[in-house]
Formats: structure tokens, sequence, C-alpha cells
């Protein structure tokens, strides 16, 4: 069976046809679910035939790959792209975490459905797997910018420690929901994190 060619848009047109095929995956995957929303309905959804679409993606798979980079590359630059000084660090830090929240907003369903296949496919535990590393090496660069008000006796535990706990409660926030509100939850692991650096700076 022949290899399908894939090209990259550079045309204003064909740019706009990628994109609108984005739009209908995102959608889809919205209304229907990752496994329901196969190649035609997306190329229907998006107005274009099937063959262009398949010009651009080799299968569903694919097109979703590329909507979880585009989440996971929006998440990092509202969380890890401010600089955060020391003389407000809990309202900066509250801040970061109001924007991871808001980050989601649109992708609910593309997280939703990625974080269920990254149990199984590898593909799509490696995109999650990568950008989770330069998340938690953001927090460790993060941390020595803060030394010595906040020092860390092992500030590459301290760095997953604190990536874990702000994964662990946004992600239960975004999936099944908490009886907090979005500002609650950021008040909450702001102070938890604060804390936590400040216990660590006096050992």
């Amino acid at each position: 069976m022949p290899v399908r060619e894939i090209r990259e848009p550079k045309q204003k047109r064909s740019i706009e046809k990628k994109n609108r095929i984005k739009t209908a995956a995102l959608q889809l995957i919205s209304e229907i679910g990752y496994h329901d929303a196969n190649t035609n309905k997306i190329a229907e959804r998006a107005g274009v035939n099937i063959a262009t679409l398949y010009s651009y993606y080799s299968d569903k798979k694919m097109i979703f790959l590329e909507l979880l980079e585009d989440f996971q590359k929006i998440y990092y630059e509202r969380v890890y792209s401010n600089e955060i000084e020391t003389a407000c660090f809990r309202g900066a830090v509250r801040d970061c975490l109001v924007n991871a929240i808001d980050a989601f907003d649109g992708y609910e369903a593309v997280f939703r459905e990625g974080y269920l296949l990254q149990c199984r496919d590898d593909d799509f535990a490696g995109v999650n797997r990568r950008w989770e590393e330069l998340e938690i090496e953001g927090i460790k660069n993060l941390l020595e910018r803060l030394e010595p008000e906040f020092r860390a006796r092992d500030r590459a535990a301290a760095a997953v420690f604190i990536h874990s706990l702000v994964v662990s409660a946004v992600n239960r926030f975004i999936l099944h929901g908490l009886p907090l509100s979005r500002d609650e939850l950021a008040d909450g692991l702001a102070d938890t994190i604060c804390l936590y650096l400040r216990d660590k700076a006096r050992l």
C-alpha cells in the first residue's frame, strides 16, 4: 500500500484549509469523542473533500496529536512565559495557576481524550511526557531564581512535587469538577506552594 505524501501548507488558502480541518476535529471531539470522530466526518464538517484532508494528515490520530500539541503549547506559554517577582511572589503564583486553569478553555475535550489515550498509546504518552519534562524544568528554573529567599535542599524534587500538586488538582478540577471555584482552587494551591517553599527555606 503506497504511503501518502503529507505536505505542510505554505500558501494562505492551504493554511486556512488545514486550520478548518483542525477546527472541525476539535468540534467533533468535543461533541462525540475521539473514537467516533472519523476522518469522513471531520472532512465534511470542515467543508473539504477527504483527499484534501489526507494531503495534510495521514489519519485522525495525526490531527488529534497536533491538537494536543497546540493545547500543551498554549498551556506552557500561559503558565511559564511570565516572570515571577519575589516581591509579590504569592500573587504571581496565583496568577500562574489561574492561567493554567484558563488554558483549558475550548480544549477540555482534547485534554480529556488525550488523558485517556496516553494510558494505551505511546505517541500520546510521548507528547504528555515531553511537555511534562519542560514544565518541571520551568519550575526548577523558577526555584533557582528565587534563591536565597526560597531555598530547597533538592530543587529537582521540589519541582516535581509542585508540578504533581498542581497537575493533580487542576486535572481533577477539569475532568471531574471540585466543590471549589476557579479562584478558590488557585488561592488554595498558591497558599500551599508558598507554605511549602517557606518551610523548605527554613530547613
